[in-house]
């Protein structure tokens, strides 16, 4: 399936007049995907130039990943020894970083060259345990990468690797050492900057930006009761989500300088997908029916919503957006009536 369709627009807002055309929606899945329930096609980042990288689920319910053209072409990959492969992020020249899952259940990171090259990373320290090891999350134009590994004891650490392969792992000020406590890493520009949230002693959970040099800027929307930071874009501006007192969901910027913008404060639950270098942050929410819309909030605070339009309307049915580009460009994932997943396209 490749169809392409108007976007329809669902809800709060009207859509800003800065765009002098309708977006579209392409849906798409990958050959081999599965047409069961729970089974599909997820598109998870998206390069500048409209490659995206991804996973789909197969009629065996195994987990392969990606790399869908521009045009449609699709290229299936798996690291050797996985039997899950979940890609993360893409970069300009279309490096790809992710994390598989091997026979015993271990975690491991994986790095795929543009050229197919793939090559495995684990981690000093990372547990071998089923649910440990290490995950890759973010690549930059420098072919830096960042990521996080579970130790033996499922304690959360952060890291950077240089494109020569220098390790460095960091744990934000205030991290804790239990199960579940300590760093992770979400994302990481240009510059080098790395975003994320660490858990502290007492299970809560807090934001942070790490500059190259090292130093730390951590932080909480005010009245938060756990911060989650997905994503940064090269101005250092990040985006995530937080929970306030009122215990419904809420979405936050924050600019460089530690400005805090929050938004969608009465949707009952969403998440944060990825935030490009215009300021744009993309996402999807859920209704009272638990039914889920994708959204692009503008650098001006105007809020689109939008729906793949062969998405189901029923509970935990509906459109799921994961990532955009500078291009304002958007890929994700509906899932249909029959609880398939597909992946799309907003461009």
């Amino acid at each position: 399936m490749n169809r392409i369709v108007p976007t329809l627009f669902l809800c709060i807002v009207l859509v800003s007049a800065g765009r002098s055309q309708t977006p579209v929606i392409v849906e798409f899945d990958a050959p081999g995907a599965g047409g069961n329930e729970r089974q599909g096609t997820i598109g998870k980042a998206i390069a500048d130039d409209g490659t995206i990288v991804g996973f789909y689920i197969d009629s065996n319910a195994l987990t392969h990943g990606f790399i869908r053209s521009a045009g449609g072409v699709f290229t299936a990959f798996d690291p050797p020894g996985s039997v899950g492969t979940y890609p993360a992020a893409v970069s300009s020249t279309h490096a790809i970083v992710g994390r598989f899952v091997d026979s015993r259940g271990v975690v491991h990171g994986f790095l795929r060259s543009a050229e197919g090259t793939l090559v495995t990373f684990n981690a000093p320290g990372a547990g071998k345990n089923p649910d440990q090891g290490s995950f890759l999350v973010g690549i930059n134009t420098n072919e830096s990468i960042a990521g996080y590994y579970l130790d033996d004891s499922s304690a959360y650490h952060a890291f950077l690797i240089t494109r020569g392969g220098e390790f460095t792992a960091f744990e934000a000020h205030g991290a804790g050492t239990g199960e579940f406590q300590g760093t992770e890493a979400s994302g990481l520009n240009p510059s080098g900057e790395i975003d994320g949230s660490f858990v502290d002693s007492n299970s809560f959970s807090h934001g942070y930006v790490r500059a190259p040099s090292g130093t730390f800027r951590e932080f909480d929307p005010q009245g938060s009761l756990g911060t989650y930071v997905a994503g940064i874009n090269k101005q250092g501006t990040v985006a995530g989500v937080y929970i306030p007192s009122s215990g419904l969901g809420a979405g936050f910027v924050r600019t460089e300088d530690g400005q805090i913008t929050s938004f969608g404060t009465t949707w009952s639950s969403f998440g944060i997908g990825t935030i490009n270098a215009s300021g744009e942050v993309t996402g999807y929410y859920y209704d009272s029916q638990l039914v889920s819309y994708g959204f692009v909030r503008g650098a001006n605070g105007i809020i689109t919503d939008f729906s793949a339009p062969d998405a189901g309307r029923g509970s935990s049915q509906g459109t799921y957006a994961n990532a955009n580009n500078t291009a304002g460009a958007v890929t994700g994932y509906y899932t249909d009536s029959q609880g398939v997943y597909h992946g799309f396209v907003r461009q």
